[in-house]
């Protein structure tokens, strides 16, 4: 009997025709797995674009109408102006692209401006959403279902920044009430207004006797519904109004500058006096100055130098009394020492503008020391400061004057004494304060 054979032959050929169907699918995939990522890579390109042409366009507007942290207001003409020049610029960008883009982002795509008020961080937000289908070759044999691709770009554009979010009176002490020392505090019998920016303390703000403190609107007519902070403790709350409300401390790096001082004063062009030299009228630009400057009004010997208190600090033993000190678009660096204005005193300072660039000195910035001094800036009738006074370390008095535009200017100190016999207005003014310029930074 014969014993039959059964044949192995054409079983290589159904494996090679299920190799060849395998390796096509893996094909189909790597193809359409191709498409649709040049695809994703295309609408995010053109959504990053879209988004930052947007927020470049609201950064010129909001630049252009000098809107800065403390004049930031989502429902003003300015800020109106520059969301629709921001959607209407992110809308032409993504037609150039070949993106259509409408106002309406419910759909995942469109583009939307968004402004935060709420607050130390002002900011708006150009949000563009794209979507796309992607015609895959070979992924209609697996599903029905059409392939597309979502993006989100973000970016947002911040103002001028200025220091410690636009506070126009700052105490950094960080310490609760403790007697008369800490923190700001107001005293007297009249009334300190601030107009624009606020006032905030890091630890304890402080109403004593008769005063009344108001935080008002820029135009200085009507109270502002906020503006009075502090970060640990208030006594008198009843002298200050609005109410104050307590708030998380201002950070460091709401304050602190890109250079010390030492560093500002080693720039080319600075003038550096001593107290024996320094000029009662300063010509503009940087001056770096060594020694305690006293300023005691005309009934006193110009120039004549006393021997200065131990606990001032000066290393050369001595302090200027001068009669006054003029000076329009000027920085002035204090490197180990401080001002004090008693009696009928006569300053008349200013800091220089944006432009022209008044290099070496800072555009906005009006004095800067990082020194522990004890300042007292009580002028008479004419006299006036105009810009930021950055004394991180310092404690400082500034009473009334009688002089209603004394005080344009921004101080912010260790602790802040404000008040006195004179009523005392504090106007914030963007043109004379230091500030940053506007950011545009892409989050998403």
């Amino acid at each position: 009997m014969k014993t039959r054979q059964r044949s192995e032959s054409g079983q290589a050929l159904i494996l090679l025709t299920l190799a060849i169907v395998a390796l096509l699918g893996f094909t189909a995939l790597a193809v359409d797995g191709s498409m649709v990522y040049s695809d994703r890579r295309f609408a995010q390109t053109a959504a990053d674009a879209s988004a930052l042409a947007g927020a470049s366009a609201a950064a010129q507007v909001i630049a252009n109408q000098a809107v800065t942290s403390a004049s930031w207001n989502c429902a003003s003409s300015a800020l109106q102006s520059a969301i629709n020049a921001a959607r209407l610029a992110a809308i032409q960008r993504g037609g150039a692209n070949n993106v259509v883009l409408d106002d309406d982002i419910s759909d995942d795509h469109g583009v939307s401006v968004v402004c935060n008020s709420s607050g130390s961080d002002k900011y708006l937000d150009v949000i563009v959403r794209v979507t796309q289908q992607t015609e895959t070759a070979f992924a209609q044999v697996i599903t029905s279902q059409p392939v597309r691709n979502q993006v989100i770009a973000v970016a947002r554009v911040r103002p001028k920044k200025t220091l410690a979010f636009g506070y126009t009176i700052v105490a950094l002490n960080p310490a609760g009430c403790n007697g008369q020392s800490n923190g700001a505090t107001f005293y007297g019998n009249p009334d300190v207004n601030v107009c624009g920016g606020g006032i905030f303390s890091n630890g304890c703000l402080r109403g004593n006797g008769n005063i009344d403190v108001y935080v008002k609107d820029l135009g200085c007519t009507s109270i502002a519904p906020s503006g009075l902070f502090y970060a640990r403790e208030v006594i008198g709350s009843s002298k200050f109004h609005p109410a104050p409300h307590s708030a998380s401390a201002i950070p460091t790096d709401a304050y602190t500058l890109d250079f010390t001082p030492e560093q500002l004063c080693a720039r080319p062009g600075a003038h550096h006096v001593t107290i024996e030299n320094i000029p009662e009228v300063l010509t503009p630009g940087l001056w770096c100055i060594t020694g305690d400057i006293s300023i005691h009004g005309a009934d006193l010997q110009n120039h004549s130098k006393v021997a200065a208190p131990p606990e001032s600090g000066d290393e050369s033993g001595l302090e200027c009394h001068i009669n006054k000190l003029y000076g329009e678009g000027v920085t002035l660096v204090f490197l180990n020492g401080g001002m004090t204005c008693n009696g009928n005193c006569d300053f008349r300072i200013s800091a220089p503008a944006a432009s022209p660039d008044p290099y070496p000195a800072v555009p906005g910035l009006l004095i800067y020391s990082t020194a522990k001094k004890n300042w007292k800036l009580n002028g008479n009738s004419v006299s006036y400061f105009r810009g930021t006074i950055l004394l991180p370390k310092a404690d400082v008095t500034m009473n009334g004057t009688g002089n209603e535009t004394a005080y344009y200017t921004q101080v912010i100190t260790w602790n802040f004494h404000g008040g006195g016999t004179n009523d005392s207005i504090f106007r914030w003014d963007d043109q004379w304060m230091f500030s940053e310029p506007v950011t545009v930074e892409l989050n998403k």
